[in-house]
């Protein structure tokens, strides 16, 4: 399938009617202060990293943390180690879960979702078996049915690892987000809570032995953290960039190339710099205040979820996301399903001043998975992270209810 292309209707042309300058569809959770103080940092230093160890501990049982360069290289390194043969894995889900499968040389059955981005209960009961590992999703941040999908899956023999690259401090009726699994794998990228240049992660295990497996493997096949120079010049240019910037940014990056996302419908099946690299000290240096603010983070995106749910209620032209009874949740995208053809959504809404992710459009889905291709074909994500400023979030809500109304559907 094509990449995502935008029709020729003068978006970039600089005609009056286009805003001038572009909310962005995500913005780093760090400050110019926070690359400044990891550039001073040494790597022959450890201290940072054990500090980050010990406070992703405060957000799991498991005793046993591991640091990696990015959520896909954890969960490799999770699979190369479980001695499992298959991995059932949501049919709606990043294309990096896939691949690390692919590449840990694991048979992978995907299986449709049917409780909005997730598994429901009942969706893997005739999927799992002894020889499987069973990866239990909360897609971007919403929770899954996960002590009743983990109860499934452990019945049935096989093991339990939780994708929490978007769940990391999240709960699931009052308990964390992470401790439902013999093991789980978290996420450092930008579009999460906890974001380091260029990435970053963690994986946490409950056994011992396979503890020790993955440390093994890591330490065989992780090899030395990227370069530092490159990574902090790119996260200072990205936290710097306004609204008309990043207008420019967007236009060079895709507009002028007449694509709306960076994404591929490629899966790749080799091993790239995320899987080849370890996690550094400079990383955790900066990783270190964002985990140390976690729950205020958490709680500054509840209420912007909130917030989108209750302004956007009754827009014709899109179905919200579900709704957080329990203000529990640590969400980290608000995804909307258009009801109109996404790229022209998407289009209006950049004439408008407000750019969206496009999360994600290709997935590894066969066409057997109709639920799973469906959200993939119509889910456009709106900006939303703890930078969006008050102002900022009125326009979105203004621009998507504009754009989804009855008249414009």
């Amino acid at each position: 399938m094509p990449a995502p292309k935008r029709s020729s209707n003068g978006l970039a042309s600089g005609r009056a009617d286009v805003a001038p300058g572009l909310i962005p569809r995500t913005r780093p959770n760090l400050g110019l202060a926070d690359l400044a103080r990891a550039v001073r940092v040494e790597e022959s230093d450890t201290i940072r990293r054990a500090a980050v160890a010990a406070r992703m501990r405060s957000y799991t049982p498991h005793e046993h943390i591991a640091l990696t360069a990015s959520g896909r290289g954890a969960l490799l390194a999770l699979l190369a180690t479980a001695e499992r043969a298959r991995t059932v894995i949501p049919g709606y889900t990043c294309k990096a879960v896939v691949e690390a499968a692919h590449i840990a040389r694991v048979e992978v059955d995907l299986v449709d979702v049917s409780d909005g981005y997730n598994w429901g209960r009942g969706d893997i009961d005739r999927a799992v078996g002894p020889d499987a590992v069973v990866i239990l999703t909360h897609q971007y941040g919403i929770p899954c049915a996960v002590d009743d999908l983990a109860r499934t899956a452990r019945e049935a023999g096989a093991l339990v690892i939780e994708d929490c690259a978007g769940g990391l401090g999240g709960r699931w009726n009052g308990r964390r987000l992470g401790s439902f699994g013999d093991a789980a794998f978290y996420s450092f990228d930008m579009s999460k809570l906890v974001h380091v240049p260029p990435k970053g992660g963690a994986l946490t295990v409950a056994d011992g032995d396979w503890a020790d497996r993955a440390r093994r493997w890591l330490q065989r096949e992780a090899g030395r953290p990227r370069g530092k120079a490159a990574s902090l010049a790119q996260a200072a240019l990205l936290s710097a960039v306004g609204p008309r910037a990043y207008r420019i940014l967007h236009t060079v990056t895709l507009s002028a190339r007449n694509r709306a996302t960076t994404e591929t419908p490629d899966v790749r099946v080799e091993r790239g710099p995320f899987y080849d690299s370890a996690f550094a000290e400079w990383q955790a240096a900066i990783a270190l205040p964002q985990l140390e603010r976690l729950d205020r983070l958490a709680a500054r995106l509840r209420g912007l979820y909130g917030r989108y749910r209750d302004r956007l209620a009754g827009c014709p032209g899109i179905e919200l996301p579900p709704s957080d009874e329990q203000a529990e949740w640590a969400p980290i995208r608000f995804p909307i399903l258009v009801r109109r053809n996404k790229l022209d959504f998407y289009e209006q809404l950049l004439r408008r001043g407000v750019d969206c992710a496009f999360s994600f459009t290709y997935i590894a889905a066969p066409e057997g998975l109709p639920h799973a291709r469906e959200i993939a074909s119509r889910v456009l994500c709106l900006p939303f992270y703890p930078g969006l400023s008050e102002a900022e979030a009125e326009r979105v809500i203004a621009a998507v209810r504009e754009v989804g109304s009855e008249r414009n559907g």
